[in-house]
Parts: structure tokens; C-alpha cells; sequence
């Protein structure tokens, strides 16, 4: 077998356990496994619509788009990816729905940082009421119920967040930490402030990883200013600039960390290469 054989077998070999993760529910394993054919063959057509697919069922509609968009562009004719953007520009309602939800998300993770959770609370649950399929909005109101101690509710939300991937580490990790808190229900032990530290660094990685994929999918180059909950204890700010890193790195453009400024605000440098996610759907809909 030659070497470009053993390239086509390994990418359709990734795609096929990606199909089967799917299947199951397994939107991590089968978002892994797709991301892996894909390094093997950027142009395995099926395995980027099926990825678009996979994003598309747990809400991320945007990177759906993605992947189906640079689909049509290395296969402009008999591509499904064709029908699939078009029934999502299509659904004109549904999408400007969507659109809102995820807007409404980000603001809640803006009110998190603010110490407001009771209003993100109440804004979380009308974007889980318009965009049924959104992961990361029933795994950010379960952490605000897991915090102040509302681990029933905390659970259900969960529990049905598992039911749309059924191996999302977030998820898996929340309901551990129920079962944790369950364990050590009575006893008298005051970790207040470093349970307070641990929700701040928690919230900014959870905020970090949705700031390096929107970074990645806008194209957004130039000087980034991140501007973080404020952690006084230099060994989580350090955590959390490994951990940013970590992220840019996987970025298919040049992307590092600069430091914290002296008002604590992160500083990113991103190179600019390739057109925008805007430019690319201007361009598709011509």
C-alpha cells in the first residue's frame, strides 16, 4: 500500500468510528474522531458534513456552518452540504431564534462574572426554551445551581444535557461533583472562599475556551484584550494562561498569549490569514 492509500485508509477509518460515535450520542468522541480523518484528508467531503452535522445537534450552529461552507468550496457541485446551508438560511425564524439564544448565552457568562447569576438563571432558561439542542447553556445553569447548592435541578439539567452527548467531559464532570457534594452532605467544612476561587477559574476557563473558538471561527486577528473575572491567586492566573495557550494552539492560524496588563486584562496576538466566517457566508449566498 502506498503512502497515499494508507492516507485515504486512516482518514476513512477515522470518519467511520466518527459515524458510529454519532450514532450513539457520542457528539465528543465523534467530534475527536471526525477532526482526526479530517488531519488525515482536509477534503474528506463526508467527514466534514458529518462533522457539521454533529456540531449542528448540540447547538453550535455556527461551526456547523463552518465545516459545511468549506465543504461546498473544495466540492461545488452534488455537495449535501449545499442542501443543508440552505435549510438553515431557509429557516429565517428559527435561525434569528438561535441566534439570539446564543447571544443571550454569552451575556449570561458576562452576568456570571459580575456575580450576576440569578439574572443569568432567568435569561439561561429562555435560551434552553429557544434552542432545545444548546449544550453549553444547560451545562452553564447547572454550575449556577451546583454553586448555590440547587444540585436537584442542577442534576435534571444534566441529565438531559447527556442525553445529547453522552461523553461531554463538562457534563460528566458536573454530575461527579453532585455525587461528591452528596457524599459529604453534614459535614462542617468552610472551603467558602477557595470554592469561590475555584468557581472564578472554573467560569474564566469555561469562558477562555468559548473566547479561542470564537476567535477561530470570526477570524478575528490583530490585539485581543480579554478582560477575565480577576483572580488574585497568581497560581490560577498561571493556570489560566497555560490553559489559554493550550487553546490557541490548536488554532490553524498563529495565535499566542501575550501576559496580563497591569489592569489584568489578558492579551492575545492573533496573525491574519484567510477570510472571515462573514466574508465566507456573503460569499456563499451570492
Amino acid at each position: 500500500m502506498d503512502y497515499a492509500k494508507k492516507i485515504m485508509y486512516q482518514s476513512n477509518y477515522w470518519y467511520n468510528d466518527g459515524l458510529k460515535k454519532a450514532q450513539e450520542r457520542d457528539m465528543s468522541g465523534a467530534i475527536i474522531a471526525l477532526r482526526q480523518s479530517l488531519q488525515y484528508n482536509r477534503e474528506n467531503i463526508a467527514a466534514r458534513n458529518l462533522l457539521g452535522l454533529v456540531y449542528y445537534g448540540i447547538g453550535e450552529v455556527a461551526e456547523a456552518l463552518v465545516e459545511w461552507i468549506i465543504s461546498k468550496n473544495l466540492k461545488p457541485r452534488d455537495n449535501i452540504s449545499d442542501s443543508y446551508i440552505r435549510n438553515v438560511q431557509d429557516s429565517a425564524n428559527e435561525l434569528e431564534s438561535i441566534n439570539q439564544a446564543i447571544k443571550k448565552y454569552n451575556q449570561c457568562l458576562g452576568y456570571c462574572k459580575q456575580n450576576g447569576e440569578d439574572l443569568a438563571t432567568i435569561q439561561l432558561k429562555q435560551v434552553i426554551a429557544a434552542h432545545p439542542t444548546f449544550l453549553k447553556a444547560y451545562q452553564l445553569l447547572a454550575l449556577i445551581y451546583i454553586q448555590t447548592n440547587q444540585n436537584t435541578k442542577a442534576r435534571q439539567l444534566l441529565l438531559t444535557a447527556r442525553k445529547l452527548d453522552v461523553s461531554n467531559t463538562t457534563t460528566l464532570n458536573y454530575l461527579r461533583e453532585i455525587t461528591r457534594q452528596r457524599g459529604r452532605h453534614g459535614k462542617d467544612v468552610d472551603r467558602k472562599k477557595k470554592k469561590k476561587d475555584d468557581y472564578y477559574l472554573s467560569n474564566n476557563m469555561e469562558a477562555a475556551k468559548e473566547i479561542a473558538r470564537q476567535v477561530r471561527l470570526r477570524n478575528i486577528s490583530g490585539i485581543i484584550v480579554v478582560d477575565f473575572i480577576n483572580l488574585k491567586n497568581k497560581e490560577q492566573k498561571d493556570a489560566l494562561t497555560t490553559y489559554m495557550k493550550s487553546l490557541l494552539k490548536e488554532d490553524y492560524v498563529k495565535a499566542n498569549v501575550v501576559d496580563f496588563t497591569r489592569l489584568d486584562l489578558m492579551e492575545i496576538t492573533r496573525a491574519k490569514k484567510y477570510q472571515s466566517l462573514q466574508q465566507a457566508l456573503s460569499y456563499c449566498t451570492q
